[in-house]
Order: structure tokens, then sequence, then C-alpha cells
């Protein structure tokens, strides 16, 4: 029986160097590691390492110049990439390197991130599931009081190393619950204060004892 853990990841550091939102030039990339049986690893631009994380989470959005890139991940202080790709990287946009598995069996991908905030008084975000193995999970988006047992899924039944389009809901307390697909027993769960000015990203992982996890990731606000 996997018990219930609660974990939000929220409050990013910019990396020095890299110039402010506004810069005509310039697109925005991060690294999200969504397994801990990665170690450190390092997302590279045309050789230069942009990002480092040592575990399951996010780096913060780091400006880079609008152009062609050869991007790279590969484990950090080495210089053998284990997985590549050519990527353009637009003038104001975000991208994320989603990155799950382990370095037996990555799984990478390159999303051009549509994370402006939804407006109209809703509150936007999107469910990545890092969960290596054949399970798919339900997930939960619910105001804080309303009572789970009479409560339906948000997302249905979604795959390991798949995301969702960004969805949105009314903003307020909300509670983000994650159960096996037909299941009602939660397995992860977390209280979130939503506004309409905020995107996230929940991100499903596993922890090195086996337990599911939920990580709030900052897209925007």
């Amino acid at each position: 029986m996997r018990r219930i853990l609660s974990v939000v990841l929220i409050g990013l550091a910019l990396i020095p160097g890299f110039g402010c939102k506004d810069s005509p030039l310039k697109g925005s990339v991060r690294l999200v590691v969504a397994s801990p049986d990665f170690p450190p690893l390092e997302l590279v631009l045309n050789d230069e390492a942009v990002h480092r994380l040592d575990g399951p989470g996010a780096s913060a959005y780091g400006r880079v110049d609008a152009k062609s890139f050869a991007l790279a991940i590969r484990e950090a202080g080495t210089t053998v990439p284990f997985y590549g790709l050519p990527v353009v990287v637009d003038r104001n946009a975000d991208y994320t390197a989603f990155v799950a598995g382990d370095l037996a069996a990555p799984s990478v991908s390159w999303v051009k991130d549509d994370n402006e905030p939804a407006g109209g008084d809703l509150f936007k975000y999107r469910v990545y599931n890092g969960v290596k193995g054949d399970d798919k999970f339900d997930v939960y988006v619910i105001q804080r009081d309303d009572k789970f047992e009479d409560a339906l899924p948000s997302v249905l039944g979604i795959p390991y190393a798949n995301r969702t389009a960004y969805l949105t809901r009314d903003p307020n307390r909300l509670r983000i619950i994650a159960t096996l697909a037909g299941d009602d027993t939660p397995l992860a769960e977390i209280e979130f204060d939503a506004t309409e000015d905020l995107v996230r990203t929940f991100l499903l992982v596993e922890d090195s004892s086996g337990e599911i996890e939920i990580l709030a990731l900052r897209d925007s606000g």
C-alpha cells in the first residue's frame, strides 16, 4: 500500500547571466527531470551547459538567443550526451525539456510551452506523468472543501512519459489528488493556492522508496 505524500515545488531561482523576459531577441528554456533514477543531469545547447538538476524537479527558465541549437541531455560532468536533437528557439517563447526514465531507457520530450495565463478568472495547469511502468493515473483538481468521494477526475488515465494539454478551472485553494486509473484510493495529494495569474505543471514522480509525489512546477506567475 502506497502512503500519501504531499510535496510542492515553487519559487525557483533564475540562473545568473540570462536576460529578462522582455528581451526581444531571446527565448527561454528549462529542464524538468521526472525521475529519481538519474544522476545529476545537464541541459546543453551548442556544447554549453545551460541548466543542471541533481534530482526530480525543474530549473528556472533561462533566457537564450532566439535561433537554432543542438540540444543535448547528458550526465553532469561528462561530455557524451545520451540524447540529442536539433531545435529552434523562437523569440519570446518558452520551452521545456522533460526527461523521464533512467540512463538505460530515457524518455525525453522537447515542448513549446503555451504558458501565458488563461485570463477570465481561470487558473491554468497541465499534468505530466513521470512514474515509470505501465500504470496509468487519474488526477483530480478540486476545491479544498469538495468531497473527494463525489468528485470526478480532471485527467483520466495519463500514461508514463505523457502530458496533458493545458487545462483550466476556477481558482481557489485547490486539492490535487492522484490515483491509479479507475481506482479511488489516493496515492498522492497536495493543496495549492491557485489564482488566475498562475500557470503550473503538476508533475507525478516516484521517489527512491517507491512512493508517489506531486510536484507543482512554476510555469508562469
